[in-house]
């Protein structure tokens, strides 16, 4: 989502400037949207959503259509949409704060234990490579661990 939205800018009430993903969730805020919000809201639930089976994490379009047509998914936009404490846990818990260390931890103490080759580190892209690279050789690039954003 924030490489969609890496061209997205904007100053808060408080002055600071923001840009991608953040800047498009906060000026949406800012704007008190209903609508806008409860659009981005069911968007990252849809994106964010999907079922555990074994060790893998699977999505599809049959898996989301069950759920949205589940009372559960209706509470969920609601209570989301109605009470910000639980919005921004919601969202703390889809993306953490600190995924880029997380993420970073886990490769060295691979690398440490001799489980990735070191061809397997990854490539830090720039904002321009990223602009330019193919959609879906980015998307299997940053999931097979090729690519890294900077």
């Amino acid at each position: 989502m924030e490489m969609e939205e890496h061209n997205v800018t904007y100053v808060d009430a408080q002055g600071k400037h923001l840009s991608g993903m953040q800047a498009k969730l906060q000026k949406i805020v800012d704007s008190q949207d209903g609508k806008a919000i409860m659009d981005e809201v069911r968007d990252i639930i849809r994106r964010s959503y999907g079922k555990k089976e074994g060790d893998r994490f699977l999505k599809s379009e049959a898996i989301w259509t069950d759920f949205a047509s589940t009372e559960a998914y209706s509470q969920l936009v609601f209570d989301l949409c109605t009470d910000a404490d639980q919005a921004a846990e919601f969202m703390t818990g889809v993306v953490p704060s600190n995924l880029e260390q997380i993420v970073d931890e886990v490769r060295a103490q691979a690398e440490q234990n001799g489980n990735v080759p070191p061809e397997a580190t990854p490539r830090v892209l720039t904002q321009d490579e990223i602009v330019a690279m193919d959609r879906e050789e980015l998307k299997s690039g940053l999931e097979a661990g090729k690519y890294k954003l900077s």
